[in-house]
């Protein structure tokens, strides 16, 4: 099975395990398993230690630098698992939750996993076997999925989140090491101390970058716990999660995809700098409408995928609709940065996003929760147009401001034609049931805005709807050839 298609599989099992849990499950319970996540998060984030990108950056003999990097996060992921163990109970009675504490501590070994995972996904996305990279993070979705339904229809309530967690985490591990195309990295190698100084180096820096992102992607849901409680959090997580199937997903794929891609175009500046606007053109012409749709539509949908008792998620849903527009725009720069050398970017930029953050907080705090949901988007913002301003005028590369007005255009037009054609349609389709959305009418607003967009695309940029359309086909495995969303040449 192709890419594309395997990676729309994961994300629709993905969406219906979100839609069948939080139909079973209180709000309560996803915002305590929040609370742990952001535990378990930072830790491994540590245990990593960003060397899965400094495994990939370097130019040393990939088994050699492997084992060394395999060493020193597995040796990390032992030290938090066990530090997790101890901090567990301070750390639930900081947010007024006993229950807490035993999930952390039962959480604690997928930081431990997570270390092991390392060197064989960086391994895999080095080599860019991007097909053989989807195998585990489908494993997991699927051991998720099984183990976490069956376990809350049979009454466990918020431990099959956790269970489902802890055996979807194990079951990609064994696939990373079972795709990987050699396991000679496990031969133990002579202990090279300048390589390992060279990996940490480069991967504290990552690791920054990565500190600050942590900060702004968990500082916010650990804020409205304390502030708001349990509750509030299963609401404002909810609304986040959803976002991130629908749009922010696609910053990841992206990044993982683009950063050896432009590793290997970083001595040729004029592709490199065409690589990047194509990508950043793809990337808009499917963030741009999600987003908006999903800040249009997501009364209907909330109601009618997730159930009425999630309605105080929908003011949420709709401001991360605004974070799920910007994300993926700003984070195409980010694999650039890395390509280049330049990881210093990024890391500038999250500290400029995490100050921003901090101080839009303490403004829009009157707001509740709300107002914390704003202040993330807000210095999303900022940190695009700082990325702006390094593509433009640090990195050499011959691209201008215009190159990113031009680039996202016509997935602007087209999502302004598609909104209007859904906002005027959705009065009468709800006379039409009733004034209670089904299947038929969500699927005819939704097909409406789909036919409305593509035809004003067409007419805009034919060229780009044909790239698109082959794209998809050929992902599938009907394209007649393989078509590369990245042009490095004219």
């Amino acid at each position: 099975m192709a890419v594309t298609a395997s990676t729309l599989i994961l994300y629709l099992l993905q969406a219906l395990t979100l839609i069948l849990l939080a139909r079973i499950l209180d709000p309560k319970d996803f915002g305590i398993i929040s609370l742990a996540a952001a535990l378990i998060g930072i830790c491994t984030l540590f245990s990593g230690l960003g060397l899965n990108s400094a495994l990939i950056a370097s130019g040393e003999e990939t088994n050699r630098v492997a084992f060394h990097a395999l060493l020193i996060s597995t040796t990390l992921g032992v030290i938090l698992t066990t530090l997790i163990w101890g901090f567990s109970p301070a750390y639930a009675s900081l947010f007024g939750g006993s229950e807490l504490a035993e999930i952390c501590q039962w959480m604690a070994v997928i930081v431990l996993i997570n270390a092991l995972s390392v060197v064989p996904d960086a391994v895999l996305a080095k080599g860019m076997m991007f097909g053989r990279r989807i195998i585990p993070a489908t494993a997991n979705s699927v051991s998720y999925m099984a183990v976490a339904l069956g376990m809350a229809y049979s009454g466990f309530g918020l431990w099959s989140l956790v269970y489902g967690q802890i055996v979807g985490s194990f079951i990609a591990l064994l696939a990373n090491l079972l795709v990987c195309p050699t396991l000679r990295w496990l031969r133990p190698h002579k202990w090279d101390g300048l390589l390992a100084k060279s990996l940490t180096r480069f991967g504290v820096t990552t690791l920054g970058t990565a500190s600050m992102q942590y900060a702004y992607e968990y500082g916010d849901k650990l804020l409205v716990g304390k502030v708001f409680g349990a509750t509030e959090l299963g609401f404002y997580n909810q609304a986040y999660t959803l976002s991130a199937l629908t749009v922010g997903r696609i910053a990841s794929i992206t990044n993982t995809v683009l950063f050896p891609a432009y590793a290997k175009l970083r001595d040729h500046k004029d592709r490199l700098a065409k690589a990047f606007l194509n990508s950043l053109q793809m990337v808009s012409t499917i963030t741009i409408p999600l987003s908006m749709g999903l800040l249009i539509l997501a009364p209907e949908l909330v109601i009618f995928l997730i159930g009425e008792k999630w309605r105080d998620s929908i003011p949420f849903v709709q401001i991360f609709a605004f974070l799920g527009l910007i994300r993926p725009l700003s984070g195409a720069a980010s694999p650039l940065f890395m390509a280049i050398n330049q990881p210093k970017y990024n890391l500038h930029g999250a500290l400029l996003m995490g100050v921003s953050m901090v101080v839009l907080v303490i403004a829009f705090m009157p707001w509740g929760a709300s107002g914390i949901a704003l202040a993330l988007v807000g210095a999303y913002v900022l940190g695009f147009i700082y990325n702006i301003y390094v593509v433009c005028w640090k990195t050499g590369l011959p691209i201008l401001p215009r190159d990113f007005l031009v680039q996202v255009t016509p997935a602007t037009v087209g999502t302004l034609v598609m909104m209007g054609i859904v906002i005027l349609l959705k009065q009468p389709m709800l006379d039409m049931v009733n004034g209670a959305h089904n299947v038929i009418s969500l699927c005819t607003l939704v097909s409406a805005g789909v036919v409305g967009y593509g035809l004003t695309l067409y007419a805009i940029k034919p060229s780009l709807v044909s790239e698109i359309i082959e794209l998809v086909l050929t992902g599938i495995g009907f394209g007649g050839k393989a078509v590369k969303p990245m042009r490095t040449e004219e």
